[in-house]
């Protein structure tokens, strides 16, 4: 038996149920998985690559890099919705009704808070107080 796409002959056996056992290829450059059924001496290609310790690691790191980058990302939003002379509350995009605000959403709002505070040109909101007669 082998591998219909390295050659390999060596497989690693894995999970097995009815009348076949799915197999991977043992070449660290192959790993493709199989359903072979031993009376048949066909391999079934299951057309899935499993991934070396190098591929999940360079993974791991790019989903964490992901990660690190998104509060400078959300940051930015914040503070380019008040550039574009939005409010505050367009910075909450997981909660509008100020119920159940995540994170995501008090990174944009530090960028727009600090956005304003930076800019130099704005005018201060005056609000007429109403009397109470």
């Amino acid at each position: 038996m082998k591998c219909t796409y390295c050659g390999g002959t060596e497989f690693y056996e894995g999970p097995s149920g009815g009348l076949s056992t799915n197999i991977l290829c043992a070449n660290e450059k192959c790993r493709h998985w199989f359903n072979y059924m031993g009376v048949i001496d066909k391999l079934e290609d299951l057309n899935r690559v499993e991934p070396t310790d190098e591929e999940r690691e360079a993974e791991r790191i790019a989903k964490q890099a992901e990660r690190d980058a998104a509060p400078d990302k959300f940051y930015e939003e914040g503070a380019e919705i008040y550039r574009k002379g939005g409010s505050a509350k367009e910075c909450l995009e997981s909660a509008p009704d100020w119920h159940g605000v995540n994170g995501s959403d008090l990174y944009r709002l530090a960028g727009f808070v600090d956005a304003l505070s930076a800019d130099k040109d704005r005018k201060p909101l005056l609000k007429k107080q109403q009397s109470m007669e």
